[in-house]
Parts: structure tokens; sequence; C-alpha cells
């Protein structure tokens, strides 16, 4: 409570979550919110909102439990699994994916789906990456290039997916 009063004396404001108590003695999770203003005789008033985000808390507990869910599904899948949307950024991936790329999370994060194929293959992997963007699916023998610059023959298959209200690309080989 100290923190939240002197954010709004400095500020003007404050929001905060906090756990709060029923008259009952039920906690839940509440959101408060505080601003200072000056009535019309001058003087300094504050106002305070105290509002159930219960809701709002079992939601995003809930999007996390479906997140881990996924999260596993695709880091048990025997293979690679990637997702990459329509410009080539790459959105998830399984553990399998760094694995067997040598590549780290930070570095996939950063890195173009082409740059895990050979100069010559890349021209006919990125043709088949459009025409997957255009016809929705896929499938084509590849050798992928690791980190360490060790070839591998995969058989990768894609299909086009609406994933957030945007055009993405789901690979797994």
């Amino acid at each position: 409570l100290k923190e939240f009063l002197e954010e709004r004396s400095k500020k003007g404001y404050s929001r905060k979550e906090v756990i709060q108590r029923k008259k009952n003695g039920r906690l839940f999770p509440a959101e408060l919110s505080s601003s200072v203003f000056t009535d019309t005789l001058g003087n300094e008033r504050a106002v305070i909102i105290v509002h159930d985000i219960s809701n709002r808390v079992q939601a995003k507990n809930e999007i996390l439990r479906e997140k881990k869910l996924s999260d596993s599904i695709i880091n048990s899948l025997p293979g690679v699994f990637y997702l990459f949307s329509h410009d080539l950024k790459f959105l998830r991936w399984n553990k399998n994916f760094e694995t067997n790329t040598g590549y780290t999370t930070v570095e996939i994060e950063n890195m173009h789906p082409l740059d895990f194929f050979s100069e010559e293959e890349k021209p006919h992997v990125a043709e088949k990456i459009k025409n997957v963007f255009s016809t929705g699916e896929g499938k084509n023998e590849f050798t992928t290039i690791t980190k360490t610059g060790d070839r591998f023959p995969y058989f990768l298959t894609g299909k086009l997916i609406d994933y957030e209200g945007k055009p993405c690309f789901l690979g797994i080989g």
C-alpha cells in the first residue's frame, strides 16, 4: 500500500494488482486504481476504485495451462516442429529443432527459415515455402545444415495455418 500511495503521490495516479478480502473473509484478486484531483474549491481529493479481477486471473491461468499443454505436445514430437510467419520470422519450435540444428533459442529467434539450407537448395526451398503459402500444403525432402556444418536429410511437411489471425507455415520433419 505504501508503494501504491507513493506512486500516486508522484504521478497523480496509481494502479496495482493486489489480493483483497471480502466481508465474508474470502480472498480475491483485485485491481486498485487511484487518482488525485482538485475539487472546485481547490481541495486535493483522491478516489480509489477496487475492481474484482477474478475472471481475468482465471482466464490468464487457463491460457498458461493451455500453453504448457501445447509446449508439452510440441516437445514430445519425435521429429522437428517449427512455425513461422508470412514474413518468415520463427514464432515457435520444439526442443528437437534446437537439438538437431545446434542453434539456441536466441539464435533461432533471429534466423530465417532458409538459413538451414545450402546456397544451392535455397531457391528450391524458397519456392516450396511460397507454394505452401499459396496452396496450403507441401512436402519434400531436403538436406538441412546444422550450426556445425553437418548435413542431414529431412523429409519436411508444411501446412498453412491461421495463427493469431495471420497466415503461418507450420512444419514438421
